[in-house]
């Protein structure tokens, strides 16, 4: 009997010890069970975008693909970044709630510190982990892990600054416009209402959206927006915006927690979405030939709203045919 007894007790800690050996920790903190949910795919990166500033920071952001339109995410995923003679730079990866859009998910904006000098080189994905959630919601239970490598994951980025060029590498002149004025690409027309500096915005139901820090503000930026392309417009995607005060004082959108808020009943004041750098939350979709009214909201120094006496200007900077051009909306001289 001791026999039997002994033996059913080993038994059922090897039964135990296999259970706790199928659980891991994903990247949002959940324990899940790698063999029940896990799915090998080839990831596939698309419509990449960058940028390198003037202080040798690079800045990516890109679609990542295989995933649904109806599912939130959180990606764990892996690139390195190398310069023009091959030597690599970093190895990083990106961990973050996800938004989707069609059957792939924006991830970004990531930022890299450049060596000195830098000027070009190229981006290598290198495998992907997608923790899938249940009910399009992104604290739900995880119901599917996507893993495997990235497809044709070699991307080649060059010289590229804050300021816009033309196809001879010459800087474009950036258009002034005053609030209130229109300003017109080839696919959109923007309208700057009104900028505001507020310590907090109400989004509805007793919750409000505020900059971290004492000495912080948002810079509410009222605008309306057009459509006048052909084709569906995603408000996010054209909005690379800075608020530059003094003369280099710079607060934008690559910042990680800026909002674009949706005007509800035509009355900019009262706000009802959001979307942080990492575009969790709501999407905002314009069809060909239709306007809607946003708020967006940047984080700045409060010291910027004290000085009614140094200038300051909001920038948009927009794709306007085969290249980019600066819109400077002057608010003080």
């Amino acid at each position: 009997m001791k026999k039997i007894f002994a033996l059913l007790l080993a038994l059922s800690m090897v039964l135990a010890l296999c259970a706790c050996g199928g659980e891991k920790e994903a990247s949002n903190g959940l324990s899940v069970s790698d063999s029940d949910l896990s799915e090998k795919v080839t990831f596939e990166i698309k419509d990449l975008e960058y940028q390198i500033y003037n202080n040798g920071v690079l800045s990516i952001k890109f679609l990542l693909g295989n995933l649904s339109e109806f599912d939130f995410s959180s990606v764990n995923l892996t690139y390195q970044v190398f310069d023009e003679e091959d030597n690599k730079v970093s190895t990083n990866s990106i961990i973050g709630f996800m938004s989707m859009h069609g059957e792939s998910a924006w991830c970004g904006p990531a930022t890299q510190q450049l060596k000195e000098g830098q000027t070009g080189g190229y981006i290598r994905f290198i495998d992907a982990e997608a923790y899938i959630t249940e009910g399009n919601n992104p604290s739900g239970n995880i119901k599917t892990i996507l893993k495997g490598d990235v497809l044709d994951n070699v991307f080649p980025f060059g010289s590229c600054t804050l300021e816009s060029t033309n196809d001879d590498g010459n800087a474009v002149e950036a258009e002034r416009l005053s609030v209130g004025e229109t300003l017109k690409t080839d696919s959109l027309e923007i309208t700057l209402k009104d900028l505001a500096f507020e310590g907090s915005v109400d989004i509805g139901s007793g919750i409000s959206i505020a900059a971290s820090g004492d000495d912080m503000l948002l810079a509410c930026l009222y605008f309306d927006i057009k459509n006048i392309s052909k084709e569906p417009m995603l408000v996010r995607d054209v909005l690379d915006v800075k608020v530059d005060y003094n003369e280099g004082f710079i607060y934008n959108t690559q910042d990680k927690y800026c909002y674009l808020l949706e005007a509800k009943d035509n009355d900019p004041s009262v706000c009802t979405f959001k979307y942080d750098g990492y575009a969790s939350g709501t999407e905002f979709k314009l069809s060909p030939l239709s306007s809607d009214k946003f708020l967006l909201a940047i984080p700045c120094a409060q010291a910027v709203s004290e000085d009614n006496t140094s200038p300051l200007k909001v920038v948009f900077t927009l794709p306007n045919g085969d290249t980019t051009q600066s819109y400077e909306y002057i608010i003080i001289e």
